[in-house]
């Protein structure tokens, strides 16, 4: 069922996209195209193709590696996927079970990179491709770190600093991460196209 449900939805969706392209309301086209295709994404990536799944475990793993070579006590819990435990040095209630939810995964940023970068005007599918591809790799490369700051805070300093390094610091820290990746792929290249736009308007 949620498969049908998942093709009607991208059936109309395209239809729609393709409305707007073929009668040039390009407004709409990229907004319906981008949302519609973010969305798209995370909805299959959690409940039809293995998606979410494989970004989890693919986090926990790297971050159980690289935590291992810096020195902190990790442990992968097989009996969950995409959750890691910490041994905990402050407290003697031994290891603490970290879980990479969907919010940790990566998934819901790297869809709307992917739909903002597949519909963005002006761009050949080349630039397209290289761009995505440089954006999917530092969004990766930032939760990593995310992850890895709430680990070795819970390694270090206890159970007791979890909100305020996964709430408080980790959040804020990868939102600035995700606002510096579009600045550098979309707002900068824009504004210099619009200023190469002006001067060439005003040397006329």
């Amino acid at each position: 069922m949620t498969e049908l449900t998942l093709a009607a939805t991208t059936a109309l969706w395209a239809a729609v996209t393709f409305f707007f392209y073929r009668n040039r309301i390009w407004l709409l086209y990229y907004v319906v195209g981008a949302v519609g295709l973010a969305l798209l994404l995370i909805w299959s990536g959690r409940t039809v193709f293995p998606l979410e799944l494989w970004l989890k475990e693919s986090a926990a793993y790297c971050v159980h590696y690289i935590a291992q070579w810096a020195g902190i006590e990790t442990r992968i819990f097989t009996g969950a996927p995409g959750t890691i435990l910490v041994l905990v040095i402050p407290q003697t209630q031994g290891w603490t079970l970290v879980e990479i939810g969907v919010e940790c995964s990566g998934l819901l940023e790297e869809a709307v990179l992917i739909g903002l970068t597949s519909f963005y005007p002006a761009w050949t599918w080349p630039r397209r491709l290289g761009w995505l591809t440089v954006g999917i790799a530092l969004t990766y490369a930032g939760n990593l770190l995310r992850i890895l700051f709430i680990v070795a805070t819970l390694h270090f300093l206890g159970k007791d600093t979890l909100f305020l390094a996964h709430t408080l610091v980790g959040r804020v820290f990868f939102f600035f991460v995700v606002v510096a990746i579009y600045w550098v792929i979309f707002t900068q290249p824009t504004l210099k196209q619009i200023r190469a736009t002006l001067q060439a308007r005003m040397a006329r």
